[in-house]
């Protein structure tokens, strides 16, 4: 179906039936880190969202610290491949570094930047001294244990003024894109559903039902 939305509390919502939904994003809040998930990785500092918006058109957090992060945690089973990817942009410094993380017992199957491949074994980016332009980054893992506290992050050495945007974790071995959790969508069924409710609760009281 084609995208639409509705109008929501805090914004447009979008509307969506399941079949349509494919790997979904396992992480919820991603549009705008919101929600009880989001929890303090390492040294990471409070986690707050800024006005600047990544390509997708979320908000992005200011993560100016070094090193730590922000994760949320999510089950998997053993012998299941996940792709972490997000979106980045900072002001560089001299020999910057960025690079995605796992807790849990996981291997590195292959890392991306841009859609490109690059060493698996090595940071994402290292010895960077120039302004990054928003980048689309993953990292593909396979977990080797099943266990319900296995989290991802994005971590840097500090560089001002880095965003990092459009969380995303999904069951497969790419992610060339940001998708919503579906807990975070409003199904076109449930909506349905809602106006039967709101048609019977009209007739009810005299009024004519849309």
């Amino acid at each position: 179906m084609a995208n639409v939305f509705i109008t929501g509390k805090n914004g447009p919502i979008q509307l969506a039936e399941k079949k349509d939904i494919i790997a979904p994003n396992l992480l919820t809040g991603t549009a705008d880190f919101s929600g009880n998930n989001w929890k303090k990785a390492g040294d990471a500092i409070t986690v707050s969202t800024s006005s600047k918006l990544d390509p997708s058109g979320n908000k992005t957090v200011n993560q100016d610290w070094s090193w730590g992060g922000f994760k949320q945690y999510t089950r998997l089973n053993k012998g299941d491949i996940v792709t972490f990817g997000a979106w980045i942009c900072s002001d560089g410094s001299n020999n910057f570094l960025i690079d995605m993380y796992a807790d849990g017992i996981a291997e590195i199957i292959k890392k991306t930047f841009n859609g490109n491949k690059v060493n698996a074994k090595s940071p994402l980016l290292q010895s960077f001294t120039q302004k990054l332009p928003w980048s689309w980054i993953t990292t593909t893992f396979l977990a080797n244990e099943t266990n319900d506290n296995f989290s991802f992050r994005v971590e840097t050495n500090g560089a001002p003024n880095t965003y990092i945007g459009s969380y995303t974790l999904v069951k497969s071995d790419t992610c060339s894109f940001w998708r919503p959790a579906i807990k975070d969508l409003a199904m076109q069924s449930d909506v349905s559903k809602l106006q039967q409710e709101i048609d019977q609760l009209k007739s009810k009281l005299g009024e004519k039902t849309s």
